[in-house]
Parts: structure tokens; sequence; C-alpha cells
């Protein structure tokens, strides 16, 4: 039902006293405590503003977006070291391998599997897929921590 048949005013935006389009699904008052809020012009932030419209970026994707950085860096990383042995340049430290391996360990998996390097050497072979493996059962234990809560 429209809200002219319900007898009810259309609401008028605060600036410029146009009639506001109607929304589907949002209540006319905020619901306490429900985490529901009424779209349309009501905040006063821009923040506010970009939540009601629904431009906010999930917090979600922050994180992700990092670690899919780490990840890259680390097979560039290991593709560049591959590159600088079959050149014999200056190589990248093992210890830099390695710690990079901790931050992103499936892109220094990839850059092992793919660019065939550090695959010979004990250290990488147990160390990078153990790295894979603490990365899994964190965010394991992460998702069932929040499940619980």
């Amino acid at each position: 039902m429209s809200r002219a048949l319900l007898g009810a005013a259309a609401p008028r935006h605060r600036s410029c006293g146009r009639v506001a389009p109607a929304r589907r699904g949002s209540p006319a008052l905020p619901i306490p405590f429900s985490g529901i809020r009424p779209r349309g012009p009501v905040g006063r932030t821009a923040l506010y503003r970009a939540a009601q419209t629904d431009r906010i970026i999930d917090p979600f994707l922050i994180p992700l977006a990092v670690y899919a950085a780490a990840n890259l860096a680390a097979l560039a990383l290991y593709g560049a070291d591959k590159r600088r042995a079959r050149l014999r340049l200056h190589r990248i430290s093992e210890r830099t391998l390695l710690l990079t391996a901790l931050t992103g360990p499936f892109g220094a998996l990839a850059g092992m599997r793919l660019f065939r390097h550090k695959t010979r050497k004990l250290r990488f072979v147990v160390a990078v897929p153990l790295f894979a493996a603490l990365h899994v059962g964190v965010v394991a234990a992460l998702l069932a921590a929040g499940k619980t809560a």
C-alpha cells in the first residue's frame, strides 16, 4: 500500500523540501538496539550518509585485501629471487624470504611451485607449508570463535 492510501504525508527532504522517494523495507523510526537505522536524509555526517546509501566498504574486505596483497608480494619476491639467481645477481636473503612466507604463505607456496625456487632447501620445504597450515588454523579458530559469539 502506498502512503497516500494510508493517509500519511510523504516525507520531505530537509534542505530543499522535495518529496523523498519511498523506500521499501525501511522503518519510519529507528528501532532501539536493533542495529536497524532508517534510510533517507536523516544523518548529519558523511559517514552516516554513506552508510545509508550502502556505499561504505565492508570491514571484512580491508583485512582480506591486505592479506591478498601480502600473498602477492610473497609471490613476486620469490619470482624476483629466482630471476636474480638465474642472472647471477645479488640475491634476496633466505631470512627475508622466510619472513615474507610467514605473512603470505600461500603466495610463497605458489612462488616455490611456479618458479621452482627453493624446493631443495629443507628449511623452505618444511617451513612454508607449516606457515600455510598455521594460517589455515588461525582462520578456522577465528571462524569458530565468531560462530560462538
